[in-house]
């Protein structure tokens, strides 16, 4: 069989794939949207301390998500073609009942600490509030984000687009409130986000229950057959997120929180082209693995590199068009000016760019299951780029931040891609 054919009917499965990948970018440049107009809202009607405080909310649930992700997501998507649909199925439900049930337990259990402390005057009120309601945010968003990848692996991104529709104008709708009528807006921003994740998690769910089905005897040893790939995925997202997200920490502590909102607020205009790569990636996923078993390792990194490139080349166009634009979208979009403004753009730029080459290739050893060797990778990249992270905020401010960022991505890029080298020469080795 041709590298290109897949089956008989050739004709038909390409234009089966451009019909999911379209709604997979589709989905995903609504999400970026809900993202963009979440955080112009709060831009452009809060403080810039309220917008830090947001900015720390969000990131640690983006942590919240991988890790379960990385855990589950990863690996189902691996090993859940592989079964016969019966297994896979009870799979895909069994899990999402034991980590339904675990989730849910803590998140309630951390809540109503929270408002304990709240009562006897350990934490403000309007921290306690805050911390109430983050726990029912991780609560639903966990959820969703676990029924969203179930009906990935299905190959059903036309179901994610409209429980994704539902979710950005709910969460949109509950921003715009929050924003213009309160003060702080970030406990009540977070609420209507826990609000548009509930209601975004059900309609997957009935998506999923109609077929095939979330009903049936539970699986035992799960969570042991996805240790071996998933404890290293897990370690790994830890490790990455500290130096792809956990910058914002370092530089709350070295500066302020109006230096983290001004990074962010930098940040977020390049955001349209990380979520095209994180929706393409997440189906690209299942679909790799397919290629993989039906057509081995070269056709399967052929194919893979003509994905980066595409997505190279409409995040340069995206990337043009925003230096162009760049003084309107700063002084009528954002309504806001920062020091070193365009030095930060361009960092920006170039860290996404490495970055979404680096996600997009990496999807090649994840389904080798290289996971213990992405994992030391990542590791020596965030040891390098939180330092770095640390001393360009003393000595450069909120651009040198940036710096680190973009040394980390480059690091885990020429990993990657002498990892993908060594697999190729050595198909069969172990690591």
């Amino acid at each position: 069989m041709s590298e290109g054919g897949d089956a008989p009917g050739e004709g038909a499965g390409r234009s089966r794939w451009l019909k999911l990948f379209s709604s997979a970018v589709v989905d995903q440049a609504l999400l970026s949207a809900a993202n963009f107009l979440v955080g112009l809202l709060l831009i452009r009607n809060c403080s810039d301390e309220d917008y830090g405080h947001y900015v720390l909310g969000f990131t640690a649930l983006l942590l919240l998500t991988g890790l379960q992700g990385a855990y589950i997501g990863g690996p189902l998507a691996v090993l859940a073609p592989r079964q016969s649909p019966e297994r896979k199925r009870q799979m895909l439900a069994s899990l999402y009942r034991q980590s339904g049930r675990w989730v849910a337990r803590v998140a309630l259990g951390l809540a109503l600490l929270c408002g304990a402390f709240g009562l006897f005057g350990w934490f403000s009120l309007p921290l306690a509030l805050l911390g109430a309601v983050y726990c029912l945010v991780a609560n639903f968003a966990l959820q969703r984000e676990y029924l969203r990848t179930g009906l990935m692996i299905y190959e059903r991104p036309q179901a994610v687009l409209r429980a994704d529709l539902v979710y950005v104008l709910l969460l949109v709708a509950g921003v715009a409130a929050a924003a213009l009528l309160t003060r702080p807006a970030a406990p009540w921003a977070f609420a209507a986000m826990a609000l548009a994740a509930l209601v975004g998690a059900r309609l997957a769910y009935r998506e999923l229950a109609r077929a095939p089905g979330l009903h049936g005897e539970e699986l035992s040893g799960l969570w042991r057959e996805l240790a071996p790939l998933g404890g290293w995925a897990m370690a790994g997202w830890l490790v990455y997120w500290s130096f792809s997200q956990g910058y914002n920490y370092v530089v709350a502590g070295t500066l302020d929180l109006a230096a983290v909102a001004a990074l962010n607020a930098v940040r977020l205009l390049l955001m349209p082209a990380n979520l095209m790569v994180s929706g393409i990636k997440q189906l690209l996923l299942p679909m790799a693995a397919r290629w993989h078993q039906s057509l081995g390792l070269d056709p399967m990194l052929r194919r893979l590199l003509g994905f980066a490139a595409v997505v190279m080349a409409l995040s340069l166009i995206y990337f043009g068009l925003l230096w162009l634009l760049r003084d309107w979208v700063f002084a009528v979009l954002l309504k806001k000016q920062f020091a070193d403004r365009d030095q930060m753009l361009l960092l920006w730029m170039l860290m996404f760019l490495i970055s979404g080459l680096r996600d997009l290739l990496m999807t090649g050893l994840l389904v080798r299951e290289r996971f213990r060797s992405m994992t030391g990778l990542s590791s020596v990249a965030a040891v390098l780029a939180l330092l770095t992270c640390w001393l360009g905020a003393q000595y450069y401010g909120v651009a040198g931040a940036i710096l680190g960022l973009v040394l980390g991505e480059a690091i885990n890029l020429l990993g990657v891609l002498w990892l993908t080298i060594r697999e190729r020469r050595s198909p069969d080795l172990r690591s």
